[in-house]
């Protein structure tokens, strides 16, 4: 490969060739195989994952679990700037026991954040009921078509807790910078420019 370093030993990242002060040549060490110049070694297998030390005895694994307030961690938020557009972000840590490989609803437009000329929502609960309902999707078509923003919050927390017991909660903001924020289960935390607002709990 016509790699060199002199005054250095160095190994050539192209074919794992070792290269000595002077330009003579050594063997990788046994511990670094040799990789024929344009293939690839294929990825070690991932390690299994495991539930956290003790979640099988304490229940934590148990599906009546699945989904707990106390279980889910999301942070999302909507804002309106001074030009009256629109935008809504969303960060999750998932759910606690989630399979290998799951994908929730934060990633998702239209599931766990959606935004438009009009409207911009978030929401926070268990991936899959936002997911089968496109729940910020819900808010934000309501708003679109005229409803308030704590209306439409709250009827569409009202809609996934007739489909599920779990908790979930979503917060909104139209293009007139009113602000609807509804939940259902356990306490959520909901802070604005002018500090904490107070979300509506749904049954």
């Amino acid at each position: 490969c016509g790699a060199r370093n002199p005054g250095n030993a160095a190994w050539c990242g192209q074919c794992l060739a070792r290269f000595e002060p002077e330009g003579e040549q050594g063997s990788p060490p046994p511990s670094e195989p040799r990789t024929p110049r344009g293939t690839s070694s294929p990825d070690p297998a991932p390690a299994p994952r495991r539930p956290p030390p003790g979640a099988w005895a304490e229940g934590r694994l148990d599906p009546d679990h699945f989904g707990r307030a106390d279980e889910v961690e999301t942070v999302g938020a909507v804002a309106l700037d001074d030009a009256g557009r629109l935008a809504a972000a969303s960060s999750t840590g998932g759910v606690r026991g989630k399979m290998p490989g799951r994908v929730g609803d934060s990633p998702v437009f239209g599931a766990g954040l959606y935004a438009s000329g009009a409207a911009a929502a978030v929401g926070t609960g268990v991936g899959e009921l936002f997911l089968e309902g496109l729940a910020c999707f819900r808010v934000g078509r309501l708003i679109e078509e005229g409803a308030d923003p704590q209306g439409a919050c709250e009827e569409v927390i009202a809609l996934l807790g007739g489909r599920s017991g779990v908790a979930a909660g979503v917060l909104a903001i139209d293009a007139g910078g009113r602000v609807g924020a509804a939940f259902r289960g356990g306490s959520w935390a909901v802070e604005g420019p002018g500090g904490a607002l107070a979300p509506v709990p749904v049954a």
